[in-house]
């Protein structure tokens, strides 16, 4: 007579070995899921700060052009040229109070930019328009 543990075909899992698995799995899948929940939020704000930072170029250009050639940036210099700044089809500027509104076209949430109009004057001291945290609306 042959035992059932020596036949052909029968071996496998057992059920414990089975459970082990399977719980070792949902506490990976616990430690892991949360560090990928925020992923999207994280790089949405990131590319609001990529806007940022051209921003701050432009200001810093249009400041160059404004003390190497004695031209009127005043216009550049304020909020509503700001706002009607182009800085591609993911997102559009606008103005909220005193701050500069980031919105990005995919989700739609909005961002707010802290600025400051930069100072120009005659004998060609002053600085660029400044732009500081950014904020989730």
């Amino acid at each position: 007579m042959i035992s059932p543990r020596t036949c052909k075909g029968q071996e496998g899992f057992t059920l414990i070995e089975i459970i082990a698995v399977l719980i070792l799995l949902g506490i990976l899948a616990a430690v892991a899921v949360p560090k990928f929940m925020n992923l999207q939020e994280d790089a949405e704000l990131k590319s609001v700060a990529g806007v940022k930072a051209e921003l701050i170029s432009r200001a810093n250009q249009y400041y160059a052009q404004y003390l190497l050639n004695n031209t009127n940036t005043q216009n550049a210099q304020n909020l509503a040229a700001w706002a009607a700044e182009d800085v591609g089809e993911d997102f559009t500027l606008g103005r909220s109070g005193g701050q500069l509104q980031v919105t990005v076209a995919t989700s739609g949430n909005r961002y707010l930019i802290e600025w400051t109009r930069g100072i120009n004057r005659t004998d060609g001291t002053g600085s660029p328009a400044l732009f500081g945290d950014i904020t989730p609306r």
